[in-house]
């Protein structure tokens, strides 16, 4: 019996092997599995039997924060601006859902 790891997380898609720049909080577009025959070797793919969309009407944060699964501390970052937005922060980025109409909130 096949086991799949699910694992929700708010950040880049990148490449499997693509390195981290700290100093910049990069991508490098390169990756430490280069050969195509090291792939096959140590890379295992799996067809995706079905995919889920899920789609709200509403635009408020409450329903986006709702529909991503984002816990209650990940919200009060993202809110207050405390995440990285840039372009390559790991697990730190905001997706664009979110960030396109974030706006600081007036206490």
């Amino acid at each position: 019996m096949r086991h799949s790891l699910e694992k929700k997380c708010v950040g880049l898609p990148v490449q499997l092997g693509y390195l981290y720049d700290v100093r910049s909080e990069k991508f490098v577009p390169m990756s430490i599995l280069n050969s195509n025959q090291l792939d096959k070797v140590i890379i295992q793919t799996t067809d995706v039997p079905s995919i889920e969309y899920d789609y709200t009407l509403n635009d408020s944060y409450e329903e986006k924060f709702k529909k991503l699964e984002i816990s209650p501390e990940l919200k009060l970052d993202i809110l207050c601006g405390l995440l990285n937005t840039g372009s390559g922060s790991v697990g730190k980025e905001i997706p664009e859902l979110l960030r396109k109409d974030l706006r600081i909130l007036e206490v």
